[in-house]
């Protein structure tokens, strides 16, 4: 009996740290700062984070607001960091330029976007501001290119 239990246990805890691993594996966090290798990239590119649980529910920040999975239907490009509370953006980590002096510049980037409130907005919108950025248009140019030659190559 006591070996039974055990062996739950431990499937129980391998399960767990499975899911976890798994989880971390698409977190966004995790490609940033550093070069990437083609796998990197693609596995990027192509996978997101998702909950463990369906009924999972993402933390609230100081203002009491929180990520909206929904905006990820719009914004194919928008990945979000369970290890920072945060969103960045697939394309502009995949294809990095050099960073700036300047906050606004490397948020989605190199700084996690958390600020839900400005989140959408005419005026305000900061994932579409991003979106239509000189920055993120580049990546995005950048990204074209790599798909086709990956594609061109065979390799995808």
């Amino acid at each position: 009996m006591e070996i039974s239990s055990i062996h739950i246990n431990y499937m129980d805890i391998k399960k767990a740290f499975d899911s976890v691993q798994r989880e971390s594996l698409c977190d966004p966090v995790q490609f940033n700062k550093r070069s990437l290798s083609d796998e990197d990239r693609l596995k990027l590119l192509k996978t997101k984070w998702i909950p463990s649980s369906n009924s999972y529910i993402y933390p609230k920040n100081n203002q009491n607001r929180r990520y909206n999975k929904s905006w990820e239907n719009d914004y194919s490009w928008l990945r979000y960091s369970p290890s920072q509370d945060g969103a960045y953006c697939s394309l502009c980590i995949a294809f990095q330029d050099h960073p700036s002096e300047n906050p606004r510049y490397n948020e989605f980037v190199t700084i996690p976007y958390n600020d839900w409130k400005n989140a959408l907005g005419e005026k305000r919108g900061r994932l579409a501001l991003h979106s239509n950025s000189e920055r993120h248009l580049k990546a995005l140019e950048k990204v074209v290119s790599y798909y086709r030659f990956r594609i061109r190559e065979g390799h995808l």
